[in-house]
């Protein structure tokens, strides 16, 4: 059956009996029967006779298939695990327990840009990656967690003087019987950029609604304030613990104007069509009771599926002008009644 490694089988052979000298301990295959392949492990030595001459060959074959196939195994999986160490999109780093960098992968190499060579033997803060507080700080925690870290947050200086926020996550290895610290490093410097430049954003919009001279206050489809800014405290009399969570209405707004206009139906329409209403004019109350009147400025907010999820108001207060205006009508028909009951004749000419 092993008719294509026999003439290499028969070559052997030959070597230990002319030279004399044994071949131990090498690996080759052979067919079987049934046509599969045995791996084998072989030694060979001189077969001698009573005077030492040689006169065959003695052949051990030691069945390490097995074995083999377990060395494949085990090569193919140390193939998959580097191709996965190398190509992960995370920047990964192997340590001894005194912080030695034993192994990084392509992603450390291109965050850091500290090549793997030169960072292998050397701690963080040799490469200046960290200073001493830091990598003090991070072993420590390790330790305490018996080797687990999940998203530990860390600042990591590269080797071109950037600063990058990373969350750091490790777990306790073994490699040939040696504890390990795999360390996974997750660069998150866009993302905090992002939230920081978020957070200051709304910081100036929140300092801005805030601030304004404006009444300015979110609610709901169901007439409920969401928000209510210092101004609109300030002006209605409410805090903000007072007004937010409860209805306009009863509050802020009465049910009905002084001269009877229906204020509830209002407030309905402007919520259910506020694409309509862009502007109002109403009458409003302040906490102690006071009527007051308000020109209105509305902004529906859509939420992503298209549905109006609050309405954004801004409010100036026109109570003077209004006052003024009820004022000046009064007073024309006051006068125009005294025209019209006069017994005199009453002509107006012109110059």
């Amino acid at each position: 059956p092993w008719k294509e490694q026999a003439a290499s089988y028969r070559g052997d052979d030959l070597k230990v009996m002319s030279t004399g000298e044994p071949k131990l301990g090498y690996e080759t295959p052979q067919t079987m029967p049934d046509g599969s392949l045995m791996q084998t492990r072989r030694n060979k030595v001189p077969l001698r006779d009573g005077q030492g001459r040689i006169i065959g060959v003695m052949g051990i074959y030691e069945d390490i298939t097995e074995h083999k196939n377990a060395e494949e195994q085990l090569r193919e999986r140390e193939a998959l695990y580097r191709t996965m160490f190398e190509s992960s999109p995370f920047s990964v780093a192997l340590a001894n327990l005194n912080g030695e960098i034993t192994d990084v992968n392509q992603r450390f190499e291109d965050i850091t840009g500290i090549p793997r060579d030169e960072a292998i033997g050397r701690t963080p803060i040799q490469l200046g990656l960290m200073d001493r507080t830091t990598q003090i700080a991070a072993l420590e925690e390790i330790g305490r967690t018996g080797g687990r870290l999940d998203g530990y947050e860390v600042s990591v200086i590269t080797r071109r003087g950037e600063t990058k926020c990373a969350l750091l996550s490790t777990a306790l290895v073994s490699l040939k019987d040696e504890p390990l610290i795999l360390a996974i490093i997750n660069d998150i410097t866009e993302r905090r950029e992002a939230e920081e430049a978020l957070r200051k954003s709304e910081e100036k919009y929140r300092e801005l609604v805030q601030n304004a001279n404006s009444i300015i206050l979110r609610w709901g489809r169901d007439g409920i304030v969401h928000f209510f800014n210092e101004f609109a405290q300030s002006f209605f009399g409410y805090s903000e613990e007072e007004i937010v969570g409860r209805s306009v209405l009863g509050t802020i707004v009465p049910e009905t104007e002084t001269s009877g206009r229906d204020l509830q139906a209002m407030i309905a329409e402007i919520t259910a069509h506020p694409e309509y209403h862009g502007t109002n004019v109403n009458e409003n109350m302040r906490k102690n009771g006071e009527r007051v009147w308000i020109q209105w400025t509305n902004k529906a907010i859509i939420d992503e599926a298209g549905n109006v999820r609050e309405i954004l108001v801004v409010g100036t207060d026109v109570t003077a002008k209004k006052q003024a205006e009820i004022a000046l009508q009064k007073s024309v028909e006051h006068y125009r009644l005294l025209a019209e009951t006069m017994l005199q004749g009453v002509v107006y000419q012109d110059a």
